[in-house]
């Protein structure tokens, strides 16, 4: 068992919590996340979830074990900025076909974009196309539109 302070407000966590992340939502602090999945592998390749410690120090807080003492913040103006780059980089390699897709108006990276207020992208697509996956007899994988 240990402390942390998360935005000034102390909380307590156990050895049941995997992440720094965990903490946070168990504190009832909002966090966007894109690939953090509690029943996979832990990567932190979307860093939307970075966090700031007191020393300024930024990390994504899914991949990184609480410790006692830690003292982080969520939504610093920094970690904001950092943010909306991230989904601007992140819609700028988007498969961009969002009115036809299955998931349209209801899809995470749309709904985390509008709630960080990112209504244009000022990044140039690098994207490349990929083909689509058909080897299986159930499932049609599309590349192209995988968060990295």
């Amino acid at each position: 068992m240990g402390t942390m302070t998360i935005n000034g407000i102390q909380v307590e966590f156990t050895d049941q919590e995997e992440n720094v992340l965990s903490v946070i939502r168990k504190a009832d602090f909002e966090m966007p996340t894109l690939c953090y999945r509690p029943e996979l592998l832990i990567h932190g390749s979307c860093r939307l979830c970075v966090v700031e410690d007191k020393h300024g120090r930024t990390f994504a807080s899914c991949s990184e074990k609480p410790r006692d003492g830690m003292v982080i913040y969520t939504n610093t103006p920094r970690l904001m900025r950092y943010r909306k780059m991230i989904l601007e980089l992140l819609l700028a390699s988007h498969q961009r076909d969002c009115t036809t897709c299955i998931k349209s108006g209801e899809c995470l990276l749309q709904a985390t974009a509008r709630r960080m207020g990112v209504n244009q992208i000022r990044y140039e697509s690098e994207r490349t196309n990929y083909p689509l996956d058909m080897s299986s007899p159930a499932i049609v994988l599309n590349p192209n539109k995988c968060v990295l």
